[in-house]
């Protein structure tokens, strides 16, 4: 089966938290979700609608789709 990696489905950036230990984020320490530096939840949740939709768009009548996500991907 072919695999194709649509880059549009990357999963949220963090910004300057990406790859720190989770329990040092803000959010984990009481502070607001909302920072300057991530990624807004807005823009995910377009960005893998439209890369879904491509897919969908491009798909013939008998092909099967297969898409992985893990944690907090949109």
């Amino acid at each position: 089966m072919p695999y194709t990696r649509i880059f549009d489905l990357h999963e949220k950036s963090h910004g300057e938290y990406e790859g720190q230990d989770e329990f040092m984020l803000p959010w984990r320490r009481g502070f607001s979700r909302i920072n300057a530096a991530m990624e807004p939840d807005t823009h995910v949740e377009k960005r893998m609608e439209q890369a879904i939709t491509e897919i969908i768009d491009a798909t013939h009548t008998d092909d099967t789709i297969l898409i992985v996500r893990h944690s907090y991907a949109g």
